[in-house]
């Protein structure tokens, strides 16, 4: 009784999509056109070449690629996985995020294994793109930035088409195609 109009009712509706209809898959032309745009494996910007075809490979989310670490790299089943967890203070989207990923056949023809036995101790990428101390930003924007600027240049330009949730929706589209159970699916992203 003590307010007599609403006042959120002066805001306007807003047309929000569901989450996948708001995003595209990349095509086979989109990510061999994208992956040629990016600097080799070699540069001095590993992450560059890699962070984009891990998530191509496994469907995981940038911020936590960007959190990887060499002692990430475990073996569980007998089989070579990425492990997602919260150790040394990195952060998950939630909990369901915890997970062990294995690692694509293509990423080892690649040379990832090498490339993660052969670097130091600790995280892979530097910290400035995994990490930031705005809080109004989110810890992978800039890499977000960097790779998604990768990707516009390559041609890609369909706004639909984001690095980083084309990527998973790619993998999930893929599995499904596959006749993968949803379940399985679910875990693996």
């Amino acid at each position: 009784e003590y307010v007599l109009v609403n006042p959120a009712a002066i805001l306007r509706d807003v047309k929000e999509p569901p989450p996948r209809e708001g995003r595209e898959d990349f095509t086979d032309e989109d990510l061999m056109t994208y992956f040629a745009a990016l600097p080799q494996a070699q540069e001095p910007r590993p992450f560059l070449y890699w962070i984009p075809r891990i998530m191509a490979y496994t469907g995981m989310r940038l911020g936590e690629c960007s959190q990887l670490r060499k002692q990430d790299l475990r073996e569980a089943m007998g089989l070579r996985v990425l492990d997602l967890n919260t150790e040394d203070g990195k952060t998950l989207k939630n909990p369901a995020s915890r997970r062990q990923v294995p690692i694509h056949p293509r990423l080892v023809e690649l040379g990832l294994l090498e490339f993660i036995d052969a670097s130091p101790e600790g995280y892979l990428w530097p910290e400035k793109y995994r990490a930031t101390d705005n809080p109004a930003r989110q810890d992978s924007d800039r890499l977000s930035s960097l790779l998604g600027r990768f990707l516009r240049r390559s041609g890609v330009v369909d706004e639909k088409k984001t690095g980083a949730h084309s990527f998973r929706h790619t993998v999930s589209t893929r599995l499904k195609d596959a006749s993968v159970p949803e379940y399985q699916i679910a875990d693996l992203v």
